[in-house]
């Protein structure tokens, strides 16, 4: 059972080792998270950008470190951010279930494709 760094249960001298472990660690944690927020932005991906990245992997074009690039940045498009989590809930190496499942988010994306090519 894990106990409390700070409580009435343990001793003077574990109170202060955790009350200085907190006043150590809360003003490093808060200057990594700022320091972290310009990176945590999501990305703009167009849909043919992600329409790329869904057929060279089908297609074995791509390798994994191309398919970590996409399913591991989130897109400020709602739409495209959907299939990017749905296509990275997806098991690697993908057997034929998890193809099926990566042809219909291409699909899906190509038909944004026809709709709006521009974006």
């Amino acid at each position: 059972m894990a106990r409390a760094l700070i409580s009435s249960e343990n001793s003077l001298f574990r109170n202060v080792v955790g009350a200085a472990f907190a006043i150590i660690l809360i003003p490093i944690v808060i200057v990594v998270r700022l320091i972290a927020i310009p990176f945590d932005k999501a990305t703009e991906r167009s849909p043919a950008e992600v329409l790329s990245y869904l057929r060279n992997f089908y297609d074995g074009t791509g390798d994994d470190y191309d398919w970590d690039d996409f399913t591991s940045v989130s897109i400020s498009n709602a739409e495209l951010e959907d299939i990017r989590a749905s296509a990275a809930s997806l098991d690697l190496p993908m057997g034929d279930g998890e193809l099926s499942s990566l042809r219909a988010l291409i699909g899906k994306v190509e038909a944004m494709v026809a709709q709006r090519p521009t974006l």
